[in-house]
């Protein structure tokens, strides 16, 4: 962000493989790649970050990218509100709204007979899911060059959003460049929502981090970096999103806009909490370890009594729990899916097979171990009738481990 060397390392979390890295029967044999997830404090800026170790084209190319919005959960409706907001507060019906990682285009498909829409978005499967729901998409990684081409062909945006994307983003200052380049210079809005690191400190959130997540923010470190690109921060909220762990944040052109009382409100918050400090980030450190034993713990001791668990959701998110507290076949039998993208396919590290519902409740399963923690709730409605039966689920929350 700021292009500072000076930065310290507080947490190992070993060695992981790359996101969404499923394999196929053949392949489990063969060797897999593990890069160490390491993450570290900027002593200039204060920005939390890992160390750049994966290039975008290993993520997004070769149809390897399988997190597609339209199969979450809850996810049509929660950005239907957005969308309803945004043209509420924002747009006119002739006015530019650009999504940055649009991915299936789930968010402007609420927006695109309101108003001219256009995604962005650097994994070509995404991109086709797109187009399939005529959603005009741009096939390309966002940064400065992306947005010029973007401009000339279809003008600047008034509002510009990004969501859930920026903590993928390896060159932020590129990125902000191209943000600043396509963004109508007159009354221009931009907006980002991502995982908050304030609350992932809070409530020993570790699960959000992983190798195509370089970057966790604070509203403090963004106040300064926007003002290198002409923005000024003037509203921020804590959204249901992730577990209520997201942020959303709006910028505008208006130098003279007020701010927002949540925004003083939650800026107030951070400074009170010393959260942009290293003392704050090594308290997160000694959590983190504390919250991988104690689940490992209470899984060793229900193995014990012979219990039949289940993880639910192969999530990046249960990639990195699994991966850090060594949940390995010994402990689950196997992993519970909604997409079929994933069933039949087996997780890295520890090849665990990957199941559809449907096969997963013919047999007899004691716990279930909610790993996609921000849908817990929803997954636990869900499975109404493995509660019934006298199911129970396991939900780690931080140091807390959860049994319901």
């Amino acid at each position: 962000m700021c292009n500072s060397k000076n930065l310290k390392s507080f947490l190992h979390l070993g060695k992981h493989s790359l996101v969404n890295s499923y394999l196929k029967k053949t392949e489990l044999k063969k060797k897999e790649l593990l890069l160490p997830l390491e993450v570290n404090r900027c002593s200039k800026c204060g920005l939390i970050q890992v160390l750049k170790t994966v290039d975008p084209n290993e993520i997004y190319n070769d149809g390897k990218y399988l997190y597609f919005s339209r199969d979450v959960p809850g996810l049509s409706n929660y950005y239907k509100k957005y969308a309803k907001y945004i043209l509420r507060k924002f747009v006119k019906k002739k006015d530019l709204v650009i999504e940055i990682a649009s991915n299936d285009g789930i968010l402007l498909q609420h927006l695109k007979n309101k108003t001219n829409v256009l995604g962005i978005d650097a994994a070509p499967n995404a991109v086709l899911r797109a187009l399939k729901h005529s959603i005009p998409t741009f096939p390309a990684l966002f940064n400065f060059k992306t947005s010029k081409l973007v401009s000339n062909e279809f003008g600047n945006a008034k509002v510009i959003m990004a969501n859930q994307c920026i903590a993928h983003v390896d060159d932020l200052q590129n990125f902000m460049k191209g943000v600043d380049n396509l963004l109508s210079k007159k009354d221009g809005v931009f907006i980002f929502e991502t995982g908050y690191w304030g609350n992932m400190v809070k409530r020993t959130i570790y699960e959000q981090i992983y190798h195509d997540h370089f970057s966790y923010f604070s509203l403090k470190v963004w106040e300064e970096f926007s003002k290198k690109f002409n923005l000024r921060m003037f509203d921020a909220e804590i959204t249901p999103a992730q577990d209520n762990c997201s942020i959303r944040v709006f910028f505008s052109r208006n130098k003279k806009i007020n701010r927002s009382k949540r925004l003083k409100e939650l800026m107030s918050e951070e400074k009170n909490s010393n959260l942009n400090t290293l003392k704050k980030s090594l308290e997160f450190k000694t959590s983190v370890k504390n919250s991988w034993k104690n689940l490992r713990d209470s899984l060793v001791e229900l193995k014990k009594q012979n219990k039949k668990i289940v993880a639910y959701g192969a999530s990046a998110k249960a990639g990195t729990i699994s991966t850090c507290a060594k949940i390995d076949s010994t402990l689950v039998d196997f992993f519970i899916d909604d997409s079929p993208s994933k069933q039949g396919k087996y997780t890295p590290i520890f090849h665990i097979p990957i199941m559809s519902r449907k096969n997963a409740f013919k047999k007899k399963i004691d716990y279930i171990l909610i790993l996609a923690v921000n849908y817990a709730k929803l997954i636990m409605n869900k499975e109404k009738n493995f509660k019934k039966m006298g199911g129970k689920f396991i939900i780690p929350r931080g140091e807390r481990i959860e049994i319901i």
